[in-house]
C-alpha cells in the first residue's frame, strides 16, 4: 500500500513539473520569428493605375542592441524600418504582390495604424473594399487607429523618425496624448453599419527647416478632421472646429486652449478637461431640434491680461467668453455637417431611441431632413476651478527698480 501511495505521489510530482515547464516554454522556435515581417502601419491610396497599398515594418537586424529608445537606431546610419508598396486593381491583390516579393511571411498582428489618402477616401467603392478587407482579415486588431490625409497617404514614408525609433509610434502617441480625435477600426466599421457617417482625424505633411540645418525636410503634424457621408469623404473641418467637436466624442484631459480676455483683449491660456457631455433630442410638433451639452473645467496656466481672477464677476465674464467661443465653433461645425448632409454625431440614433415614432417618419430622408429642418443648439458650461496667481504681476516695476520695499 505504501509503495502504491509513493508511486502515485511520484507520478503527481512529474505531472506537476511537466505542467510548469510547458507553461514556461514561450516561443518554441526562433527560426519562425526570423521568417516573419511584422507590419506596423498600412497606407492606401487611389492612383490612375489602381489601388496602391504601402506597408511599413521594423527591421530587427538593424536595431542595435543596447541602443537608446529615441532616434532611428543610435549610431547606425541605416534606418531600422522600411516600406514596400504595390499597385493593383484591389487591396487584396496588392497585398498578395507585396507578399510575393518579400523573403518573409507578412504578419498583421502588430498592425496598429491605418492612413487613407484623400483620393481613396473620396471613393465610396474604395472605402467599402477597405472595410471588407478589415473585416475579413482575422489578425487585424479592431482597436487600430484610423487617419486620413489631404495628400497621398504614402507621403508618410518620407517622414523621418526623430523622437521615436519607428515613425508609426508617432501616430500611436498622437492618440495616446490626445493630440487628435481618436477613431479606431471598430468605430469606423460601426459607423458604416449605421449608414456611413463618421469623422477621421487628419494628418498634415509640410516642409520645415530643422534647427541647425539649411535645407528643408518633411514634417508630420495633426490637422483638422475628414467628414464622411455614406461611406465617403465629403469635406473637412478645420482645427478649431475639430477642437470644439471633440468634446462630444470623448472626454478630453489637459488640452490647452487660448482666448482673448473680455477685460482687455489680451491672451489667457487654459488647460481644459470635460466632466460631462450629452446630446438630447427635442420634438415639438413638426419641429426637431437637438441640444448638445458639455460641462468643461478650466485651469488658468498663463495670462497676459490684467484680469483680476479674485473678482467673481470678472471670472464669470471669462467663463462666458470660453463658452461663447466654443459654442461658435460648434455651431460652425454643425452648419458644415448640414451642408454636407452628414450625421457623424449619430443624431439620428438619438432621435430613434427617444422618439421612435418621429424617427419612422423621417428615417428614409433623414439626411435631407437634417440639412433643411433640424435645429442644433450647442450649450457649453465652463467652470474655472484653478486660477493660479489671481492677478498678473507688474514685472516692469521690479525690473526698473521702481518698486519699494515696505
Amino acid at each position: 500500500m505504501r509503495k502504491k501511495t509513493s508511486l502515485l505521489r511520484g507520478i503527481f510530482k512529474i505531472i506537476l513539473i511537466l505542467t510548469v515547464v510547458f507553461q514556461l516554454t514561450g516561443c518554441w522556435s526562433s527560426v519562425e520569428l526570423n521568417r516573419r515581417a511584422f507590419v506596423r502601419i498600412m497606407m492606401v491610396d487611389r492612383t490612375d493605375q489602381g489601388v496602391e497599398v504601402t506597408l511599413g515594418y521594423p527591421l530587427p537586424n538593424r536595431i542595435p542592441s543596447g541602443g537608446t529608445d529615441g532616434g532611428s537606431g543610435g549610431g547606425n546610419s541605416q534606418e531600422p524600418f522600411t516600406y514596400t508598396s504595390k499597385i493593383s486593381p484591389s487591396i487584396g491583390e496588392a497585398y498578395r504582390k507585396i507578399q510575393a516579393d518579400l523573403p518573409r511571411g507578412i504578419t498583421l498582428g502588430q498592425l496598429r495604424n491605418f492612413i487613407i489618402g484623400k483620393r481613396f477616401a473620396e471613393n465610396k467603392e474604395d472605402m467599402i473594399a477597405l472595410s471588407d478587407f478589415l473585416t475579413r482579415e482575422p489578425y487585424i486588431h479592431i482597436n487600430g487607429n484610423m487617419f486620413v490625409t489631404v495628400t497621398p497617404a504614402k507621403h508618410f514614408a518620407r517622414i523621418p523618425a526623430i523622437f521615436e525609433r519607428f515613425p508609426s509610434v508617432i501616430l500611436t502617441n498622437y492618440v495616446r496624448h490626445k493630440n487628435t480625435l481618436n477613431v479606431t477600426v471598430k468605430d469606423m466599421l460601426i459607423a458604416l453599419y449605421a449608414g456611413g457617417d463618421f469623422l477621421l482625424p487628419q494628418l498634415v505633411f509640410s516642409e520645415v527647416t530643422p534647427a541647425g540645418k539649411t535645407s528643408k525636410g518633411d514634417w508630420l503634424g495633426t490637422g483638422g478632421t475628414g467628414v464622411f457621408a455614406k461611406g465617403r469623404m465629403v469635406g473637412t473641418l478645420n482645427t478649431d472646429q475639430t477642437f470644439a467637436v471633440r468634446w462630444l466624442f470623448q472626454k478630453e484631459r489637459s488640452i490647452e486652449y487660448n482666448i482673448n480676455s473680455p477685460i482687455d483683449g489680451k491672451k489667457v491660456s487654459f488647460l481644459l478637461s470635460s466632466s460631462k457631455s450629452d446630446i438630447k433630442p427635442i420634438v415639438e410638433g413638426d419641429e426637431i431640434r437637438f441640444v448638445t451639452f458639455c460641462e468643461i473645467k478650466a485651469s488658468v496656466i498663463a495670462s497676459e491680461s490684467t484680469i483680476d481672477l479674485a473678482d467673481p464677476q470678472q471670472v464669470s465674464r471669462l467663463e462666458e467668453e470660453v463658452d461663447s467661443t466654443l459654442q461658435t465653433k460648434l455651431t460652425q461645425s454643425f452648419r458644415q455637417f448640414k451642408e454636407m448632409k452628414s450625421d457623424p454625431l449619430q443624431l439620428g440614433s438619438h432621435l430613434k431611441w427617444h422618439y421612435p415614432g418621429t424617427w419612422r417618419k423621417v428615417k428614409n430622408n433623414w439626411r435631407e431632413t437634417l440639412a433643411a429642418d433640424v435645429t442644433i443648439q450647442p450649450m457649453i458650461e465652463t467652470t474655472i476651478d484653478l486660477s493660479g496667481a489671481v492677478k498678473r504681476q507688474n514685472w516692469d516695476q521690479y525690473l526698473s527698480g521702481s518698486a519699494e520695499d515696505n
